[in-house]
Formats: structure tokens, sequence, C-alpha cells
């Protein structure tokens, strides 16, 4: 044990720790100390082999380890950290638009991955004249996006683009892997 408490296992057995007061008051107290052998994990999995996030957005995964009783640390790590970063303690945080895989690796070598799917709209809010159109792009998912308007007499939207049909404010929304995106859509004159 060092001056400031941190104990280290040497080698399989038991003993006490005393660690006794310096300001001459004769306290102490004690602690029993019990060192194993390390066990290996056989196995990690994570709480969500898939994810999807928006810039700036955040989510701890919890990992569980065969056995439980494994002496086993976990590293982390990312394909690119420029679309999702991670923590030390697994906490995934959305950078940019993209896809990228988060490892879990435990010291005797078991993983398990995150899919990270980090999305956005190309546009949050959009002003357009009266009988044009714009065309609204999903960044960062191929997957199937449900569109949809608030009020469809402002606007109507089909696959992404935007038809303004007459002046007002709208909301249009993109929905995608269980997440909902808006774009506020102004209609003007002109």
């Amino acid at each position: 044990v060092d001056a400031d408490g941190v104990v280290t296992g040497l080698k399989k057995g038991t003993a006490w720790l005393v660690a006794s007061a310096q300001d001459n008051s004769g306290r102490t107290a004690r602690c029993y100390i019990n060192v194993i052998d390390p066990i290996s994990a056989t196995g990690v999995t994570v709480s969500d082999s898939e994810i999807t996030l928006m810039p700036g957005e955040n989510k701890k995964i919890v990992t569980h380890i065969k056995p439980v009783s494994s002496t086993d640390d976990l590293t982390w790590t990312t394909n690119n950290d420029t679309v999702a970063s991670v923590s030390e303690d697994g906490t995934i945080t959305a950078n940019t638009v993209g896809e990228t895989t988060v490892t879990v690796t435990t010291t005797s070598g078991k993983t398990a991955t995150v899919a990270v799917t980090v999305l956005g709209l190309s546009r949050t809010y959009l002003e357009m004249p009266v009988y044009t159109t714009y065309t609204l792009y999903l960044d960062g998912v191929n997957a199937r996006v449900r569109w949809d308007v608030q009020d469809h007499m402002t606007c109507e939207v089909q696959n992404g683009v935007i038809t303004a049909r007459r002046i007002g404010t709208t909301v249009v929304t993109a929905k995608v892997n269980g997440r909902t995106l808006e774009c506020i859509v102004k209609v003007t004159l002109e």
C-alpha cells in the first residue's frame, strides 16, 4: 500500500491493512484484503448494439461481462472519432453526421460493438417563396425516411422535396431509426 492508500495486490492471499492517524490521537482503521487470482472474461455484451444520435447528444452504454466475477478491465475505442467519440466509462458523444463503430474490449480480448449513426437535417429552418420547391436532405443515414408535414395546406413534402402552397409557417418532420428531426418552414410571398 502506498502513502495515498492505493492498494496493489502482489500475490494470492489475505492480509490486514491498518491505517493510523498522523495527529497522535492513536486512532486506527483496519481493512481486510483478499487478493485473488485474476479471472478472465469469457464474453462481454452491450446494452445497445445500434444507436442513433444527433450532433451534440450522448448516450452511456452499459456492459455486462461474463462471468460477473471477472477481474478484466474495459477499453473503449471508436473507428472514427470525428463522427462519435467515446469516454472511458462508455459514454458515446455524437460529434458530426456519419456512421461509425464503437468497440469495447476486455483485458482478455473479448469484444462487443455498437453501430453508431449520427444524423441531421440539411436545414432546421427554411424560408421559401410560395409555389417554389426545396429539397431537404437527411445526412448520415441510408435507412428509409418517413417525411411528414404539420400543415398540409401550407406546404407538402414527398421524399424530402418541399412544395410551398400558401403563405404560413409549418413544421416538416423526418422520422428514421426511432428519431424525429424537424425543420421549420416559413412560406412567404417572395
